[in-house]
């Protein structure tokens, strides 16, 4: 009588097929784990086969695609939102990045804003002080002037 000990060939290895072959004895062959034009797997001698993603470039200013024809595709990520106040642009790292449009065009006789259609408006600083006795100007430097101007209203009885 011969006791069959082909359960003594099963070892503790998820990544190995084990048996017990009649002319070779115990066999452990390695587990093939799938594989495609876009993703690959690894196996785990505790888990056995894993799945890993090899499209991911870890790029997050691409769109990671898969075609099971051509393989992996990385589209550039559009950070565009359509608002004429921000700039963006792609960082590799953090992906869309938005920052405000400087408006200002350094010039003190406009205000300065921001349409998100449009973008950089200038409008012109109004420095009218309703003073008929002052020539009111805007320098680009400092803005408002107030020139004061002499006023006769040839009236005696008033200031001038």
């Amino acid at each position: 009588v011969y006791e069959d000990i082909s359960h003594k060939c099963q070892i503790d290895d998820k990544c190995k097929d084990s048996y017990c072959d009649p002319i070779y004895g115990c066999v452990h062959l390695p587990v093939l784990c799938y594989k495609d034009s876009c993703n690959t797997s690894t196996c785990n001698s505790e888990t056995g086969c894993e799945e890993l993603e090899s499209c991911d470039d870890g790029d997050k200013c691409t769109v990671d695609l898969c075609d099971d024809e051509t393989g992996c595709d990385h589209e550039d990520v559009d950070c565009d939102d359509y608002d004429a106040c921000t700039d963006e642009y792609c960082e590799p790292k953090y992906g869309c990045i938005y920052t405000n449009v400087d408006c200002d065009d350094e010039d003190e006789c406009t205000v300065d804003t921001c349409d998100s259609d449009s973008g950089c408006e200038y409008d012109t600083v109004d420095c009218n002080d309703y003073n008929p006795c002052t020539d009111d100007s805007c320098d680009c430097d400092t803005g408002c002037q107030y020139e004061y101007i002499y006023c006769e209203d040839n009236n005696k009885c008033t200031d001038d």
